[in-house]
């Protein structure tokens, strides 16, 4: 499974929501997780504190990281270029490249972002369902 920045960020604000329960119960059975070099700079350069910066840095550079290929640089192109035909409003590049990485990696996305949704829509993006409660 590939995590969203979304999600790392809720997790280490503390927030409790389906997708953080998720995250944590996949962290704690030790689930093969994924990063990608963007999710990562993402999270981290919200950090305040270089307490919290450097223990969140050790446990996401501990993750497999998913490269991005320069065919997938590529297909991310054409989806975004895609999405855009059929009215998708894409609101960052970053999204786009995220989700070519989980489609070419045949990984399902754990996110919170509602623009993942269109994402899938007109694509063949995985998202993981997180349960209820």
């Amino acid at each position: 499974m590939l995590v969203d920045s979304s999600v790392w960020i809720d997790y280490y604000r503390g927030a409790s929501t389906a997708e953080t329960r998720v995250l944590r119960s996949a962290l704690t059975s030790g689930a093969l997780l994924a990063i990608l070099d963007v999710i990562l700079v993402e999270v981290l350069q919200g950090f305040r504190s270089d307490h919290d910066f450097d223990m969140a840095a050790g446990q996401m550079t501990r993750l497999p990281r998913l490269p991005l290929t320069p065919a997938d640089l590529l297909a991310a192109a054409q989806l975004a270029r895609r999405l855009r035909s059929k009215g998708a409003n894409l609101r960052s590049v970053v999204d786009v490249l995220i989700a070519q990485a989980a489609i070419s990696n045949h990984r399902d996305l754990l996110t919170s972002d509602a623009d993942f949704r269109a994402i899938a829509r007109h694509s063949a993006l995985r998202l993981t369902a997180p349960s209820a409660p």
